[in-house]
């Protein structure tokens, strides 16, 4: 998988997934993840439930924050995307 040479460029589930638990790493509100993420609100929102039911986020008074499990996805995404980029 290589890496994106345009923001217009599409993104699979498991990039979007990654970047946002990457922006979540030391805690973000939820606007400035749909902004760092490029995401729309409705995007966000889904990817959000589907992190948080997966244990991969959590929410704390409106901060989401990257939990153990999503860290340890993220280490593992990146290690399969620098496996094909050899």
């Amino acid at each position: 998988m290589e890496k994106l040479t345009s923001p217009l460029q599409r993104r699979d589930r498991h990039d979007i997934v990654a970047e946002i638990l990457k922006q979540a790493k030391d805690g973000e509100k939820k606007t400035c993840i749909m902004y760092k993420a490029r995401l729309s609100h409705s995007q966000l929102k889904y990817y959000l439930s589907l992190l948080g039911r997966s244990g991969l986020i959590m929410n704390n008074d409106g901060v989401y924050r990257t939990t153990p499990k999503g860290l340890a996805f993220i280490r593992e995404f990146e290690a399969v995307n620098f496996l094909f980029r050899q």
